[in-house]
């Protein structure tokens, strides 16, 4: 859901989130932002489930909208492989998901 931020209240969505990208049932994840990064990571922490979420950010290709928020991902060491070539907007992110799924 694109743009779409959880409150606090919705931690167990992003839980359940890291748990099925661990189970290998997400094949891309969209960073649209840092503060979504931000939040996953603590999330992740709160919920003691920091290892899952490199394991399922392992098993799951990585898109970023642009380069900053790719640059904020690979300081978390994570290797970004979706990004868009120039626009960096919701539409180019998306349509760069989609050449890479078809491949």
């Amino acid at each position: 859901m694109p743009y779409v931020y959880a409150s606090a209240a919705e931690d167990q969505s992003v839980v359940d989130l890291i748990d099925r990208m661990a189970g290998g049932d997400v094949d891309v994840i969209a960073f649209t932002s840092s503060p979504q990064i931000r939040r996953l990571f603590e999330v992740a922490k709160s919920a003691q489930r920091e290892e899952t979420l490199q394991q399922g950010l392992q098993a799951t290709a990585i898109a970023a909208v642009g380069p900053i928020v790719a640059k904020d991902l690979q300081r978390r060491g994570l290797d970004v492989t979706i990004t868009p070539d120039h626009s960096y907007f919701m539409k180019p992110l998306v349509t760069a998901i989609v050449a890479a799924l078809s491949r």
